[in-house]
């Protein structure tokens, strides 16, 4: 097997003049870090489910009887179908909102965020072996039967749930994956008891989120307002942290109203935008262009369409590009240079970059696949 060598140098040209502003003495100091150069990296994936009261709805509102599909039932079906080709090529967890009450009592008893996962992703790994992919088929198969498992009821505390997985040290880790969360919902959110607005002050201003429409009871004030703005900043904050969020929405009223608009903002705040070649793919009423959709949000009514967008979704989730971190900041950009069996390696597109502001090194995905397995040694000349 080749053996890469990476090695990082800096020049310091006598004649060279150099503005620096004299603060102190700048130590310069070498770094070095070697690892095996692994293959692009599966990413991970968190399924967040909505599981709220109105998952207890009927695709048809014509049907009757205990035989009529409802969306927990289509999506239950989906989730089996995509499962079952997401475990060879993602790492699968699961958390479902809002979690089921123990002893508490009223609206509170609906508004529980998640604060557990369900199936947590697969152990940190640094390599896809045959082990790891063992590992990922196990999981979506626990996904898969939690799924089936859940019951609908409850309100939709999408903000809070998201601010949980905030704090999952699995997701963001330092396994140089891309980290996503692939949230399912019927709904808009609720459930903010910080929410600044309040149904007995303005209406209008809360747009009840309740079954009946009505937040006037002091305990829905404005737990039962839209927190739409609550929302987007938890999307918001799980993006600055590196995880990316992808909004689907379920039910023919995700399509519509406050809805839809609501769920395109979480889905832009999420950073994945939707990619197509032809408007066709981009659904109803949206076009294709420069190679995205207009709209970044996703929405099925019923379970074949649910299909096809989770087997979108599938096909559009990236593994991660090859980054490492370097061990210390070069103390110039340009006095970086790659070796490769001895052999300089000049810096492009099809090879490598300096990114994260000169702390990090990517190399093309083509590259670091033919080079995965080799030894690398990172050396930077540069300061802390």
């Amino acid at each position: 097997m080749a053996r890469s060598v990476f090695f990082f140098v800096v020049a310091l040209v006598g004649c060279q003049r150099y503005d620096f502003e004299p603060v102190e003495p700048v130590t310069i100091i070498t770094s070095e870090s070697v690892f095996e150069l692994a293959p692009v990296l599966k990413p991970n994936v968190m399924l967040t489910v909505d599981r709220s009261g109105s998952m207890n709805a009927l695709i048809d509102a014509r049907c009757q009887g205990p035989a009529c599909a409802t969306r927990m039932s289509e999506l239950k079906s989906a989730v089996a179908t995509f499962t079952t080709l997401a475990d060879d090529r993602v790492r699968l967890g699961l958390t479902a909102f809002p979690r089921p009450p123990i002893t508490e009592t009223g609206a509170a008893a609906s508004c529980l965020p998640a604060n557990s996962v369900a199936v947590g992703l697969p152990a940190s790994s640094l390599v896809d072996d045959a082990q790891a992919s063992a590992a990922n088929r196990t999981n979506a198969a626990q996904v898969n039967s939690a799924v089936q498992a859940l019951v609908p009821g409850g309100g939709t505390p999408t903000g809070a749930t998201l601010s949980f997985l905030g704090t999952q040290p699995s997701l963001a880790s330092a396994d140089f994956r891309n980290d996503f969360v692939l949230l399912l919902t019927d709904g808009l959110p609720n459930c903010n008891a910080n929410n600044p607005n309040d149904f007995l002050v303005s209406a209008n201003a809360c747009r009840c989120q309740t079954g009946g429409g009505d937040c006037s009871a002091t305990e829905v004030r404005r737990l039962g307002c839209l927190d739409a703005d609550g929302t987007v900043e938890q999307v918001s904050t799980l993006a600055r942290a590196g995880v990316k969020t992808i909004v689907v929405g379920f039910g023919a009223d995700t399509s519509q109203g406050d809805a839809r608009d609501v769920l395109e903002r979480l889905a832009q705040a999420g950073g994945v935008p939707r990619a197509c070649q032809q408007s066709s793919e981009c659904g109803a009423g949206d076009t294709c262009s420069n190679g995205r959709c207009g709209r970044w949000s996703f929405q099925a009514s019923n379970r074949a369409e649910l299909e096809q967008v989770l087997t979108t979704v599938l096909s559009g989730i990236t593994p991660a590009a090859c980054v490492r971190e370097l061990p210390d900041r070069p103390i110039a950009p340009g006095a970086v240079s790659l070796l490769v069996d001895g052999q300089p390696i000049a810096r492009g597109p099809d090879t490598w970059r300096l990114i994260s502001n000169d702390r990090q090194l990517e190399l093309a995905p083509a590259f670091c696949e033919a080079h995965h397995g080799s030894t690398l040694k990172l050396r930077v000349a540069g300061s802390p």
